[in-house]
């Protein structure tokens, strides 16, 4: 159900800690413990104490350790869950009944798995999260020179030295390959602004809005020992208090209601509003289930300790030998009945030669019997690519470019172009969520512009050719007059603001003076030159099997 949007951020007041009463005894009163006769008011002392020291004034335990304080924390950050065949095929049957097992399978495989690791690794790294911004309410070509523009500017420019959106963002993601939905606060209360991450089985998805999503938060987390609710946001007692106030439930909870009036509770859950800092991000938005990216990959996953032992075996055998031979008989030609133990050889003599065999032997040879006519040496043979085609088959199904993930063959530079693009368009769609977040807190956060709206885009990955194609389309365009100087930025990986400080402080430093010529081609020496015509980039070759060895510089000088 869609949500109004609303302008401006609610203030929040502090809530004074409710103060417990107890009631009084006469002073006079003895109680006896353990033969030991204390006053009422000495127990009365001592269950104050207790109440303070294991209750608290909030009803959440305020007495803490390292060890509690880090097992919670663990607790949010992983919750791997067993993986078999039978259980993920029963969780992948009915999903939205299993998001929980789901979620631990992946943290399961990414423990287990080497391959998945590096899938994760291989998506979440890939965006470049680069920065290109234009107003959306400039009239006169003049205004950009005007104070209120250059003071909203600096508004804008002040939100992204204070936040490192290359990190956070690359976290925010790898947690939505990871998990589907990452829950947070943006926290813009100190010098630099971060997200705090919130525990995912506490947060449920319950409207949508114009800028994403919106999500409801149990206030039971804080009622967990070793939970210290000062190490979060005064906003979180807010809402504690209006939940758990005098026993009684807060606000009537209306799952419509504005943003700016997200106050409503149901039993222990509270609504968040993102006006407040909370702000989920969800890798498929389109579904509220969450089932993780790589969630189809894992019943082949879960065979590797299978597939790896039979390697095993493999090389097992490949390694093992077995000498045999045959005992002969002592009358071989004999006709009619033959004796039982009609042997050159007693059992008793042939143990002690095979005992006196094995000793001097490797313990991967077996030997069948020894001394005796006609030995041979047995080999067995095994498959050497057993694992080796597994992984390779694996990667292959995670539908990216598995050639970047696992190869042993050479790779064909246009197939793998082709592929990584498709790769950069898959995972391309997440900018739009980011995107939003960055214009709703410049245009209406906390610290927003005031009379100028700026629309922020995301662009760029960090794969080289992809870069280098960037540059050369900023560079083609500033040939023909056109000049957009974010795009130089972005495709040097800087904010268009740093890449117009450097350029300016170059320029006022004087760096061109301090430059030294550069020898033309002119006055090189013959044997500083190569010969035939210029060697193509590798984005224009169908294979670099030729470039790479050298093989074509012979037949190129001749053209």
């Amino acid at each position: 159900m869609p949500i109004k949007k609303s302008v401006g951020r609610p203030r929040t007041t502090n809530i004074e800690k409710p103060k417990r009463s107890y009631n009084k005894k006469p002073k006079d009163a003895i109680i006896k413990v353990e033969n030991s006769e204390l006053s009422v008011q000495e127990v009365f002392d001592v269950l104050r104490f207790a109440s303070n020291a294991y209750g608290g004034s909030y009803g959440y335990p305020n007495v803490y350790t390292p060890d509690l304080i880090n097992s919670r924390m663990k607790d949010i950050s992983l919750h791997p869950v067993q993986a078999t065949l039978d259980t993920i095929n029963k969780a992948l049957l009915d999903p939205k009944n299993n998001e929980d097992n789901l979620i631990g399978y992946s943290e399961f495989f990414e423990l287990n798995s080497m391959l998945y690791k590096r899938l994760l690794h291989y998506l979440s790294d890939m965006l470049s999260f680069n920065v290109q911004y234009v107003c959306l309410n400039i009239k006169d070509d003049k205004e950009y020179l005007s104070p209120a523009y250059k003071k909203d500017y600096s508004k804008m420019v002040d939100f992204f030295y204070h936040m490192d959106i290359k990190n956070e963002f690359r976290t925010a993601l790898k947690q939505m390959i990871r998990r589907e939905t990452y829950y947070t606060f943006f926290r813009n209360d100190a010098n630099k602004y971060i997200f705090q991450e919130l525990p995912r089985e506490y947060a449920r998805i319950t409207a949508r809005w114009e800028y994403g999503l919106v999500y409801d938060f149990s206030m039971l987390w804080f009622i967990q020992p070793s939970v210290d609710i000062d190490m979060y946001p005064p906003i979180f007692k807010k809402y504690y208090n209006e939940v758990f106030k005098n026993g009684k439930p807060g606000a009537f909870y209306d799952p419509a209601t504005s943003i700016d009036n997200r106050s409503g509770s149901w039993v222990y859950y509270h609504q968040t509003s993102p006006e407040d800092g909370f702000w989920p991000f969800k890798l498929s938005p389109e579904i509220i289930t969450n089932v993780p990216l790589l969630a189809p990959l894992y019943p082949d996953l879960v065979s590797q300790p299978i597939i790896r032992s039979l390697q095993q075996n493999s090389y097992i055998a490949m390694a093992s030998k077995m000498v045999t031979s045959e005992v002969p008989y002592l009358n071989k030609d004999a006709k009619g009945a033959v004796r039982g133990d009609n042997i050159s050889v007693s059992p008793e003599t042939l143990g002690k030669f095979l005992n006196i065999l094995r000793q001097g032997i490797s313990q991967v040879i077996a030997v069948a019997a020894m001394p005796t006519a006609n030995i041979k040496a047995l080999e067995f043979t095994g498959n050497t690519e057993i694992y080796d085609s597994y992984l390779k088959n694996n990667a292959s199904l995670s539908g990216v470019n598995s050639r970047l993930i696992y190869a042993h063959d050479k790779m064909n530079v246009l197939e793998t172009t082709l592929s990584t693009n498709t790769d950069e368009n898959f995972i391309k769609p997440v900018y739009a969520q980011f995107e939003d977040f960055l214009n709703y807190q410049i245009n209406y956060g906390q610290n927003a512009t005031s009379k100028y709206k700026f629309k922020i885009t995301l662009h760029g990955t960090n794969f080289s050719n992809s870069k280098k194609a960037e540059l050369d389309t900023a560079t083609g365009l500033a040939n023909m007059g056109m000049v957009f100087p974010q795009k130089f930025a972005s495709a040097l990986d800087m904010h268009p603001w740093e890449f117009d400080r450097q350029l300016t402080e170059a320029r006022m430093g004087k760096f061109v003076d301090k430059l030294t010529p550069i020898v033309s081609a002119f006055n090189q020496s013959s044997d500083q030159q190569k010969n035939g015509r210029p060697q193509k980039n590798v984005g224009d070759l169908s294979s670099d099997d030729t470039q790479s060895a050298g093989s074509n510089l012979e037949k190129e000088s001749d053209d």
